[in-house]
């Protein structure tokens, strides 16, 4: 049996592909397969993978028609033959010894860090967790999890591919956020032990001038719906855990980073921010979070919490505007 199931999906990136794969074929563990997954790219990232695939026996390409990430996903994990999964985003890239930090236990879910490289190419701290297997008997490990965010990403973990198959886990097609962190915790639940291991062997590219390219209106709801999946996969075997602290912390993080997101960074008019602000201000989970403002939002001023307390959109748009110009006006002083 073939040791690693490399799955990348491969949707308009031909820029980057070739650095994905190069950093794939560079690793010091050769068994492996690579499975890329071509989800009707329009461009030439398709081509890119099937001459990569003529030089090396070890990669098989997968061309399908567009249906999203979790239908790439989906498709790597039909034609997977290895004993272990591993993900990759296509746009990302991995170091030489990526596979091999892996292959440091017999645990069901490896863990490793995450390098962010920002655009001009320097490396920053990302994700990183000391060397520790961790048995799972309670609701603690999800929790810790939760707390360390390595729940929330796909990559730079290797699963089982028995546990998948036998449970006929695969991604959820009908989501269009969360979907990864899904995933991870439905797994979870089939795991009975986690290896942290102290190496950051993934590389997460950032790139200039990027944006939340999938917020809409929506973006709230559509993250409350994924996390409601989240919750109850692991309240199944963790009971009590969507009343958690770090759960709940997790849920005020999606209404404090949506709501700055739209006053900082959204290119939609005044009126379309206001009204999508109002709307989160409605929500019954926001409303529930509201009295608990001080223990989830700690880092924001005194200022901020109060005008999130307020639940007024009209209020918070005018002191971000107002904020906005002193902010401006103190630069021109200087």
């Amino acid at each position: 049996m073939i040791q690693y199931s490399l799955i990348v999906p491969v949707y308009k990136v031909e820029k980057y592909i070739r650095r994905c794969v190069d950093s794939i074929l560079a690793q010091t563990c050769e068994d492996f397969e690579l499975i890329l997954v071509d989800d009707g790219s329009p461009d030439q990232s398709g081509r890119i993978c099937d001459a990569y695939a003529g030089r090396d026996e070890r990669i098989r390409v997968i061309h399908k028609e567009n249906g999203g990430v979790s239908s790439a996903r989906n498709a790597g994990l039909d034609a997977a033959c290895g004993k272990y999964i591993v993900f990759i985003d296509s746009d990302d890239a991995v170091s030489s010894d990526y596979l091999s930090c892996m292959d440091v236990s017999e645990a069901d879910l490896v863990v490793a860090g995450v390098r962010n490289i920002t655009p001009d190419g320097k490396t920053r701290p990302g994700l990183s967790y000391p060397d520790e297997f961790v048995k799972v008997r309670t609701g603690d490990v999800s929790e810790r999890m939760l707390g360390d965010k390595a729940l929330n990403f796909i990559y730079s973990k290797r699963y089982r591919a028995d546990l998948i198959r036998n449970a006929d886990l695969r991604f959820a097609e009908g989501i269009s956020l969360g979907e990864d962190t899904l995933f991870v915790a439905q797994y979870l639940c089939l795991c009975e032990s986690v290896q942290y291991v102290s190496e950051c062997p993934y590389d997460y590219y950032q790139y200039e001038g990027t944006t939340l390219s999938s917020f809409d209106g929506d973006y709230v709801s559509k993250l409350m719906q994924s996390n409601a999946g989240i919750a109850q996969a692991l309240d199944a075997r963790f009971p009590g855990i969507s009343e958690s602290t770090a759960w709940k912390k997790r849920i005020w993080s999606v209404f404090h980073y949506s709501i700055f997101y739209i006053l900082r960074q959204w290119n939609v008019g005044t009126f379309r921010k206001y009204s999508t602000i109002r709307h989160i201000f409605a929500m019954p989970e926001y409303q529930g979070f509201c009295p608990l403002m001080d223990r989830y939002m700690p880092e924001e001023s005194g200022l901020w919490r109060r005008l999130f307390r307020y639940r007024s959109a009209l209020a918070l748009l005018i002191v971000w505007k107002l904020v906005q110009m002193k902010t401006k006006w103190k630069g021109h002083d200087r």
